[in-house]
């Protein structure tokens, strides 16, 4: 083979490839990116999933100090009647 020859070979092998891969290495982003959106995998999907236990643990300790307050409520309701009713006697 001449030189030449193989230079074409080797020039119409270097297009074929650029013609199959570089759409697949230009449009890699957007489908990895739709593939995630499917599969659940995105970003914000884990975002959302962090948000809604930091939630669920904000609720719980609300639920905590509100049971708490109500439990101080009534020993001072009570501090306040016994001290009344020593007050009397």
């Amino acid at each position: 083979m001449d030189p030449g020859m193989i230079t074409g070979i080797c020039i119409v092998i270097v297009v074929i490839g650029l013609v199959f891969w570089l759409p697949v290495l230009v449009f890699f982003p957007l489908i990895k990116s739709i593939a995630d959106k499917i599969s659940g995998k995105s970003v914000q999907v884990v975002q959302i999933k962090q948000l809604q236990l930091k939630i669920e643990m904000l609720e719980h300790e609300l639920h905590d100090v509100r049971s708490r307050q109500l439990a101080l409520e009534d020993s001072h309701k009570f501090d306040q009647q016994l001290s009344k009713s020593q007050k009397k006697d």
